[in-house]
C-alpha cells in the first residue's frame, strides 16, 4: 500500500511540474492548465499512477530535469545546473533510459557557452553520476554484470543490425 500511495503522490506531483514547465515555456497559466489536464487524463499515466512501478517516478524526475533545463536555457542560473544534475541522476537510477534527459540539459546549456568551457554543466554531469552511483549501488558493486544487462537492453532495443532497424530481440 505504501509504495502504491507514494507512486500516486508522485503522479500528482508530475502533473504540477508539467503545469509549471508549460507555463514557463508558453508564458500563460492557461497553457499550464491544459498540459496538466492532458497528463492527468492520459490513459497510461492514470493506469500506472496507482501501481508500484518505476514509470511514474521516472517521469517525475525527467519532468523536473526538463524544468531545470528550460530554466538553464532561459536564466543561466548555477543552481539550475545543480537541480538538473540531481534529477537526471534520479531519473537514470529509477529507470536507465531516464538518464537520456541529460541530452536536453546539454542542449539547453549549449547556445550560451560551448560545452567544453561550461563548468556548471560539468558539475551538473558530475552530480548526475554521483546521484546515480549513490542510488544504484549495484552498478558499481558489480559493474561487469551491470554493463552486461545494460548492453543486452540496448541490443534488444536497437536490434541486431547495430541500430539500423527496429527489430526487437526478445529472449
Amino acid at each position: 500500500l505504501a509504495p502504491r500511495g507514494l507512486t500516486s503522490l508522485m503522479s500528482a506531483a508530475t502533473v504540477v511540474v508539467l503545469f509549471f514547465l508549460s507555463r514557463r515555456l508558453y508564458g500563460s497559466a492557461r497553457s499550464g492548465l491544459c498540459a496538466g489536464a492532458v497528463l492527468a487524463t492520459m490513459p497510461l499515466h492514470v493506469r500506472f499512477s496507482h501501481l508500484a512501478a518505476t514509470d511514474i517516478p521516472m517521469t517525475l524526475w525527467v519532468s523536473l530535469a526538463m524544468l531545470a533545463a528550460v530554466r538553464i536555457a532561459q536564466d543561466q542560473q548555477h543552481a539550475d545546473y545543480l537541480w538538473a544534475g540531481l534529477f537526471t541522476g534520479l531519473a537514470g537510477s529509477t529507470k536507465y533510459p531516464g538518464a537520456l534527459v541529460a541530452v536536453a540539459v546539454i542542449a539547453a546549456a549549449w547556445p550560451r557557452c560551448p560545452i567544453w568551457r561550461n563548468r556548471p554543466l560539468f558539475l551538473s554531469g558530475f552530480i548526475a553520476l554521483l546521484v546515480l552511483a549513490a542510488t544504484t549501488p549495484y552498478a558499481w558493486l558489480d559493474f561487469d554484470t551491470f554493463w552486461q544487462h545494460v548492453s543486452a537492453m540496448g541490443y534488444s532495443h536497437l536490434g541486431e543490425r547495430g541500430g539500423q532497424g527496429a527489430l526487437l530481440v526478445y529472449q
